[in-house]
């Protein structure tokens, strides 16, 4: 199936030259991934099928938005819509599960997790929109765990905004060893504390501007500020990022009922 998609004349022109410069492994990615879309919360992130069915992306690239306005866009260009949604906050993963089938997927990886593996991503970054995802390769640099207990890959790799939701692949097996989820910023926990207590403060200087749908907003001086402060962060790579594991992935899954 992947064969035949690769060899339509009609694919965005984009894709097709992506498709054309990398290998017959990466192409199964390259079809499996997805950008997503939460027009009323205007987040965007990347996603990846793990059966003809089931969409995984983070909870928090989907959180606030209702399941039926998620957009969901393949390397074609073509938007799917989202029939339900299986969410598991505590691992910051989401299931979408799609009506139209998916031709290609993903397998998750049951091999234990190396030290100095390569491993690499396709996603969706910063301004990027596609519709052909774009590659991230890095090394794999240690394990930790979330707050909430759950295990993370640490890795070596130019993670950006938009990333999270994409697969983690081993660049060897070729198979997803875990799910992009946060990049490492150079800020202390009081720094980023006080950066949320700007961006919540409504007293002070007033203002009111037209944001980029043309709808008006009042805002203080405090939280325009914030929020400058933040898109920098954001933008600052410090080159560590974290991936959920793959075995958090499918204990999540299976407890589900999802195949």
């Amino acid at each position: 199936m992947t064969d035949q998609k690769n060899s339509n004349n009609q694919r965005p022109v984009s894709t097709k030259m992506l498709v054309d410069a990398t290998s017959a492994q990466d192409h199964a990615a390259i079809d499996s991934c997805f950008m997503v879309f939460c027009p009323t919360t205007s987040q965007k992130g990347s996603s990846f099928a793990i059966s003809g069915e089931v969409v995984v992306t983070n909870e928090h690239v989907v959180r606030g938005e209702q399941v039926e306005k998620i957009v969901l866009i393949d390397a074609d260009g073509r938007k799917m819509s989202v029939k339900s949604l299986e969410v598991d906050a505590r691992r910051d993963l989401a299931f979408l599960l799609v009506e139209v089938p998916l031709e290609s997927f993903l397998e998750l990886s049951t091999d234990d997790i190396l030290v100095g593996a390569n491993v690499k991503t396709w996603g969706f970054p910063l301004g990027y929109h596609g519709p052909a995802p774009l590659l991230i390769q890095g090394t794999i640099a240690g394990l930790n765990k979330s707050q909430a207990g759950a295990n993370h890959v640490v890795v070596n790799a130019a993670f950006n905004q938009g990333n999270s939701g994409g697969p983690l692949i081993d660049s060897v097996s070729n198979k997803v060893i875990g799910v992009v989820c946060s990049k490492h910023a150079p800020l202390t926990a009081f720094q980023s504390n006080a950066l949320d207590v700007l961006v919540q403060q409504r007293s002070g200087m007033q203002y009111t501007a037209r944001d980029e749908k043309g709808k008006t907003i009042n805002f203080s001086e405090a939280q325009i500020v914030g929020d400058i402060l933040n898109q920098l962060v954001s933008l600052t790579q410090v080159v560590i990022g974290e991936a959920i594991t793959a075995s958090e992935l499918r204990d999540s899954k299976n407890s589900r009922g999802l195949v």
